[in-house]
């Protein structure tokens, strides 16, 4: 999936003259804010981390804002490696080399968790579909194998309900799995 969706587009700015200890009071109450130049171009972020690395006095210009950018055409795959590579949580998104906003490692686990929420969902009423048919049909296997009297059918029944109880067998472990995701 893109990250198109999970950019924070409502990014405040700040300038690169700033002085760092305003910026790090500001940065007390948001992660991140996009850097300007003096002609209000964007040229990277500064975040918390920035902050606490360097000295509690200068200018913006003084940290480290140059992070990787990302694209909004960047899978999350694409994005949390290139996170985990530069050691950061929050990247700078560019499209068409303007700035367009930041996407954060947050964005991008509360996304998963709830795709994995909704999955874990689907899977749970996928099993209750497969379970109901699979319970009829050990049922009427045990009806029939109570009422054949040919010993070669009643060990084709006795196989029916063998492979039925298998079938309940996988269903009651593939739920036992997919239960083990929400806590």
């Amino acid at each position: 999936m893109k990250i198109n969706s999970l950019i924070d587009r409502d990014v405040t700015s700040v300038s690169v003259l700033e002085e760092i200890y305003e910026v790090g009071e500001w940065l007390k109450v948001q992660h991140y804010m996009a850097v300007v130049d003096e002609d209000m171009k964007t040229i990277g972020i500064i975040t918390r981390k920035d902050i606490l690395l360097n000295p509690s006095h200068g200018e913006v210009i003084d940290c480290d804002i140059k992070k990787p950018k990302a694209s909004p055409d960047h899978t999350i795959d694409e994005v949390y490696k290139l996170m985990a590579s530069s050691e950061t949580d929050f990247l700078p998104v560019y499209e068409h080399n303007q700035f367009v906003g930041v996407i954060s490692l947050k964005s991008l686990t509360e996304h998963l968790l709830s795709v994995m929420t909704q999955t874990q969902q689907s899977f749970q009423r996928a099993i209750q579909d497969i379970r109901n048919p699979v319970n009829n049909l050990t049922g009427l296997c045990t009806v029939l194998h109570h009422s054949v009297l040919e010993p070669e059918n009643e060990a084709i029944t006795e196989l029916c309900m063998l492979f039925c109880k298998s079938a309940t067998d996988i269903l009651d472990n593939f739920d036992q799995s997919t239960n083990g995701y929400a806590n």
